[in-house]
């Protein structure tokens, strides 16, 4: 039975998730291979896809499709064979922090056998395993003699351990970790852990909870092969003045029975966890509670006087950023890493969000000297997600009020409006019916919409008319037009860009050139001045702009220009960014005037390049006008 190899894993998971014909052109620039090796990897792909319900086809003059012929054989297939590069990364990490329960190197051959792949794979591939790893501040210690060896100290080891040997769903040992970390123990120590905190005078949360019950397991099961976290004097000194140092003595006391001796060398480690996780009652050994609440009031008068948005009243929000940062400070001051598994997520599906957190790292930063990693900043930008959700401030929704005038009775104008507020129930939060004498010309002012089954001697853009039996083509207009509405007056795509502003082939080999390039060019222009460029480089230096697949997205983080404007540089050839290659670079200048159009127009243009994978057309193909074409209609310019 043929197997896919990895490449054309990727090349069948990246057709598969666009749903769309791609061309080779477009899948040899993300794969960086030539279309000759797309082409002849497609026709390998093909062998195995064939006997599991799957083709993909290639369509002349346009390019490849994926097909799915045989849903019941192609769903066992894709669980065992669409995985990312990430996660294949992610399979040469573990295998890695298993060997360092061993005091000797692995060896790169060993290591390619346990993954079922090529030494020549393996090498290939470890450099981005070792780019993965930066995030637990771990490296690789490689020897072409004696073999490779992870380094790093003994609490960031643990710290990946655990995102990497436990399931995110309910926080168990993942199957085949189970010899090493025991279920049952595991159990039996979040047991203890809960017994005590329900006596306790700190009381955790439940999340709190398991996740000291993972720390301590892990903690067990490295100190069996006398793996230990060492702390200087100092430190020990002042975990011992707190009083989770207490409850660290009181748990190990109660778990004596069950362990022995195995905690006497973790309680530091242990009271170390209990310091900077969640708990009911903040026991914060640094600020006072008085600080946070000054912290959090002075990071929203930051977002207000930077963005025109006011959240000094969101109580809920207040609450929410004050348990988060009690906990967070903890965690930095005890350089306690955090691992958000979601940030780019959270980057491309909520910037606003994410900017608004942004702000609140740079305030943090500026009253605390404290600096905020992006992980970190990813936790925060959610608090403020749901927060602008709840004011509705993503998208620019406002309520809607809709009148339905109906000549047919009662009966016929109560289904409009019930099935008016069955499929459009996200937009409606008012909705009356009236008939023709109560009809006044002043409610057009008073309404968003009036829909109407009798046709009216007054002219507004605010009038519908619709028939007696609503159709799904009439409930589709209602909704095209509270979309259209809520994209700030129909604003066009073309007035957010300037064709002197396209740059094409641009030879730089590095991001500050790359940067300072368009950035001059901006002011050249007069879009925007040197407080807003320098802005530019502080917001990239808090946290990087590049989303994957050769995209970044610079802008400032202070901005006082007046005109929107989105300067688009296509590289030469791709460059190292932070971590990412990148070659698409869009410079987003939006006026606080203007935030909520950041969301609408950065989705739009990232659904074209990113999951429409237009960014092939873009670099290869595209001038200026066939890019703003496949903005305006949402497709690809033929």
């Amino acid at each position: 039975m043929k197997a896919l190899n990895n490449r054309g894993k990727e090349i069948t998971t990246l057709l598969y998730e666009s749903n769309k014909v791609q061309t080779s052109e477009d899948l040899s620039t993300l794969l960086n291979v030539s279309t000759r090796t797309v082409r002849s990897d497609i026709k390998n792909a093909n062998e195995a896809l064939n006997e599991h319900g799957a083709n993909i086809t290639s369509i002349k003059s346009k390019g490849y499709l994926f097909e799915v012929y045989d849903l019941s054989k192609f769903e066992l297939f894709k669980l065992e064979n669409f995985i990312d590069k990430d996660n294949f990364l992610g399979s040469i990490i573990k295998e890695l922090l298993l060997h360092s329960y061993k005091n000797h190197p692995l060896f790169q051959q060993d290591l390619a056998d346990k993954l079922f792949i090529s030494l020549s794979s393996l090498k290939k591939n470890l450099p981005w395993a070792v780019e993965k790893m930066e995030k637990y501040n771990l490296g690789l210690i490689a020897n072409n003699v004696e073999g490779i060896l992870l380094d790093g100290n003994e609490e960031d080891m643990r710290h990946a351990i655990k995102n990497s040997f436990f399931d995110d769903d309910n926080n168990y040992p993942k199957e085949d970790y189970q010899q090493l970390l025991s279920l049952d123990l595991l159990d039996k120590i979040d047991q203890e852990i809960y017994n005590l905190s329900s006596k306790h005078v700190i009381k955790l949360t439940d999340d709190a909870r398991r996740n000291l019950g993972m720390d301590i397991l892990i903690a067990i099961s490295r100190s069996k092969v006398n793996k230990y976290v060492i702390y200087s004097g100092q430190e020990v000194e002042k975990i011992e003045r707190t009083e989770e140092y207490s409850m660290a003595l009181s748990l190990q006391k109660n778990l004596r029975i069950t362990l022995g001796d195995a905690l006497n060398e973790e309680i530091h480690y242990i009271a170390k966890k209990i310091i900077v996780s969640g708990k009911l009652d903040s026991f914060d050994i640094c600020y006072s509670e008085v600080d946070v609440e000054w912290i959090i009031d002075n990071i929203l008068k930051s977002i207000k006087k930077r963005t025109s948005i006011d959240f000094q009243k969101d109580t809920d929000l207040k609450t929410g950023l004050s348990i988060h940062l009690n906990v967070a400070f903890n965690r930095i001051q005890f350089k306690t890493q955090v691992q958000n598994d979601s940030l780019n997520t959270i980057k491309s599906d909520y910037p606003v969000a994410f900017e608004l957190a942004i702000i609140a790292s740079k305030e943090i930063k500026k009253l605390l000297k404290l600096e905020l990693g992006e992980s970190e900043i990813g936790y925060i930008a959610i608090h403020f997600g749901v927060a602008l959700e709840k004011f509705n401030y993503l998208n620019n929704k406002k309520i809607k009020k809709i009148i339905v005038l109906c000549g047919s009775g009662i009966a016929t104008s109560t289904l409009i409006r019930e099935k008016i507020k069955s499929h459009l129930n996200d937009y409606i939060t008012d909705i009356q019916t009236i008939s023709l004498g109560d009809f006044d010309a002043a409610l057009i002012k008073q309404t968003d919409l009036i829909l109407t089954t009798i046709p009216l001697q007054i002219q507004s853009s605010k009038i519908m008319r619709i028939n007696t039996v609503l159709s799904n083509i009439e409930l589709s207009n209602i909704r095209k037009y509270f979309e259209e509405s809520n994209s700030k007056d129909k604003k066009n795509i073309r007035e957010f860009f300037d064709k002197k502003l396209f740059l094409k082939n641009v030879e730089k080999p590095t991001k500050d050139e790359a940067l300072n390039y368009i950035t001059d060019l901006m002011i050249e222009h007069g879009y925007i001045d040197s407080v807003t460029k320098e802005s530019i480089f502080d917001r990239e230096n808090i946290a990087s702009t590049e989303l994957g697949r050769l995209i970044a997205i610079p802008h400032p983080l202070d901005n006082k220009t007046k005109v929107p404007i989105i300067s688009i540089c296509i590289l030469e050839k791709p460059i190292t960014w932070d971590k990412q290659k990148v070659q698409v670079i869009l410079v987003f200048s939006m006026p606080h005037k203007d935030i909520e159009l950041w969301e609408i127009v950065f989705k739009k243009i990232y659904t074209f390049l990113y999951e429409e994978l237009g960014i092939n057309k873009l670099i290869n193909e595209f001038e200026y006008e066939d890019f703003i074409y496949s903005l305006e209609q949402g497709k690809r310019r033929v």
